[in-house]
């Protein structure tokens, strides 16, 4: 008879039909996870084939932790052991934390601690909603583990190669088909109001200030890599020291904390640019994003690049930035539907912003 590993090796494999009991398993179990991990807990999640119904699974509850750092992790491990795990460490995948709540035939759990960031936690929950979102590749994969159960001999190492193959292909889909998804959830999140992208900001734990392109881009990041995108810090070669009063001349450096859009400032373009000269969301950004590279321009620099750019959109005509969503709907409506009333418009525009807030909200589940 071969030997037993008490953790993993030669244990009875049990594949049984969808349990519904199964997510309030997992949401009793997060509680209690919550409460161990605290601060350092950025999300906890259901994942394996008990997250997804009508899926045949081996009764075992998959929980994925979402952690800012994995180091203080082991400092739980007392407390883990206390309430019924066993903590196994890396358990063979650099990085991770591994911990499993009962032994052989009795395993109710298992958890796997992740650092934000790691492409695993993309993979896990990428596989997950790719099951989810096509039930007839979830039933063949309930299928193929049917019969590998039955071919096994109770050997996990023979059943986890079977799974294998299949695993890395649809792992493989899984994260084409995210990806895809992200642009579809950037187009719909582009129809939020302000207040509303802090808001799902803050059911995220991510930064909740910027404007609103820069909430949209934190949350897209977020998805794709796991990681909190902090709002960059401007250097202080591109801010006015305090008390600095300076003279608004040509060669002079525009500085953050000195720099205002005011009459004065406008006058002064309009006597190196033209009197057609007026504040544009292109001016703003360019400075800011020198700013944050830490190249603050001149003023003579901005002046010409102000004229560069008006020169352009003059010629090939501009078109409203990208988190203009309301701007470049009605352009496109108006385009479409030239005989249609501001009224028709405005509702047309109504029913497409709370279609594409359910986009988001479904994917979230908020």
């Amino acid at each position: 008879m071969k030997q037993i590993d008490k953790n993993m090796g030669y244990r009875r494999i049990d594949i049984l039909e969808y349990d519904p009991n199964w997510p309030l398993l997992f949401n009793k179990e997060k509680k209690f996870l919550q409460s161990v991990f605290l601060e350092n807990s950025m999300n906890i999640h259901h994942i394996g084939s008990t997250s997804i119904l009508n899926m045949a699974a081996k009764p075992i509850i998959d929980i994925l932790i979402v952690v800012k750092n994995i180091m203080d992790v082991d400092k739980k491990n007392s407390q883990m052991i206390h309430f019924g795990y066993i903590c196994h460490g890396e358990y063979g995948m650099e990085g991770r934390r591994f911990f499993t709540k009962g032994i052989l035939e009795e395993r109710m759990f298992n958890v796997h601690v992740w650092q934000e960031g790691r492409m695993d936690i993309l993979r896990h929950l990428a596989f997950r909603d790719y099951m989810k979102n096509h039930p007839y590749i979830a039933m063949e994969y309930s299928d193929l583990k049917k019969q590998l159960a039955t071919m096994c001999d109770n050997d996990i190492y023979k059943y986890m190669d079977g799974k294998n193959t299949f695993i890395k292909k649809h792992e493989s889909l899984a994260l084409i088909e995210n990806k895809m998804t992200l642009e579809n959830i950037k187009n719909s999140l582009l129809y939020f109001h302000v207040s509303e992208l802090k808001n799902l900001c803050v059911k995220l734990k991510l930064q909740e200030s910027g404007k609103k392109i820069i909430l949209i881009k934190n949350i897209l990041y977020f998805l794709e890599t796991g990681k909190i995108q902090y709002k960059p810090k401007i250097p202080d070669v591109s801010k006015a020291k305090s008390g600095q009063k300076i003279a608004l001349e040509k060669n002079q450096l525009i500085l953050k904390g000195s720099y205002k859009n005011d009459l004065k400032t406008r006058n002064f373009f309009k006597e190196m640019i033209g009197n057609h000269f007026h504040f544009t969301a292109f001016g703003i950004d360019w400075i800011e994003n020198l700013w944050l590279e830490g190249k603050p321009p001149t003023y003579l620099e901005f002046a010409n690049m102000w004229k560069f750019e008006y020169e352009k959109r003059q010629k090939s005509g501009s078109s409203p930035k990208e988190e203009w969503m309301l701007i470049r709907f009605c352009q496109n409506y108006v385009k479409n539907h030239p005989s249609s009333s501001k009224q028709q418009m405005m509702e047309s525009w109504k029913l497409e912003r709370k279609k594409n807030l359910k986009i988001v909200s479904n994917y979230f589940s908020i």
